[in-house]
């Protein structure tokens, strides 16, 4: 899938201080775009410069599939796809 690129430096999230210098990491959350639906993924795989997750979110209202992808799909996608950063 070709996801929306973010021309903008992305949103992060978190409890406490968040670290906003270093890159998305496994077992952070990040939003992704396509079509006017975001997709929220966890991420689980990080080689070179693709990421690879799993979605847990079909929005802007609550979903199960859009697209042709469904929550508990795997997804890989690039940095540059990242509109939200979440961290614990």
């Amino acid at each position: 899938m070709i996801w929306d690129k973010s021309y903008g430096p992305c949103t992060f999230l978190g409890k406490g201080a968040v670290d906003m210098d270093s890159p998305p990491a496994i077992g952070d959350r990040v939003t992704l775009q396509k079509s006017g639906f975001s997709f929220e993924v966890l991420l689980t795989a990080a080689a070179f410069a693709h990421l690879c997750g799993t979605i847990e979110c079909i929005g802007p209202e609550p979903a199960v599939e859009a697209l042709g992808i469904k929550c508990g799909d795997r997804v890989v996608f690039q940095s540059c796809n990242v509109f939200t950063v979440t961290r614990a």
